[in-house]
């Protein structure tokens, strides 16, 4: 394993949380959900939350996966993330958010 990753993917440098987030809906409905795991520098996780939400397509449940995460994160006190965003399986690597 090259340092500094978890089984090929990136891992975030210490005191900063990797939240990796998805976003999911049914095409002939409005019906669609929202997860997302936060883990820290070692992998391990820390938290991690599913909903069922009220969605237009796609994109709109993978905003909604964001806004969820960065709240979870929040919640427990952390200012700091690495959102590492997949979308038709493609990923993002490298969005940081920085809180206040």
């Amino acid at each position: 394993m090259i340092p500094g990753q978890w089984l090929g993917i990136y891992k975030p440098p210490e005191g900063v949380l990797k939240l990796n987030i998805y976003g999911s809906f049914e095409q002939n409905s409005t019906n669609g959900g929202t997860g997302g795991v936060l883990r820290d520098h070692l992998g391990i996780w820390i938290a991690g939350f599913t909903c069922k939400v009220k969605v237009r397509n796609a994109h709109h449940a993978e905003v909604l996966a964001l806004l969820h995460g960065v709240n979870v994160a929040k919640r427990l006190n952390f200012t700091l993330l690495q959102v590492i965003a997949k979308t038709d399986g493609e990923c993002n690597n490298g969005a940081h958010i920085k809180g206040s």
